[in-house]
């Protein structure tokens, strides 16, 4: 993540960018088991894919 931080008048602000799981894997998180009939059945339950975000924080003081 990158922040920038500024100010607006006498209020402080900051923005940015972050990007989480840049390279996309698909990083298993945990996995869930589940018996059904006898049958065991295996869930990989991954993270989240690449997520940007942005950001802006306003201080109102």
């Amino acid at each position: 993540s990158a922040t920038y931080k500024f100010f607006l008048g006498t209020s402080r602000a900051s923005t940015g960018i972050s990007l989480i799981n840049i390279y996309n894997r698909g990083n298993i998180w945990y996995k869930e088991y589940e018996v059904v009939e006898g049958e065991l059945f295996e869930t990989n339950i991954s993270l989240i894919d690449f997520t940007p975000s942005i950001f802006i924080t306003w201080d109102l003081k």
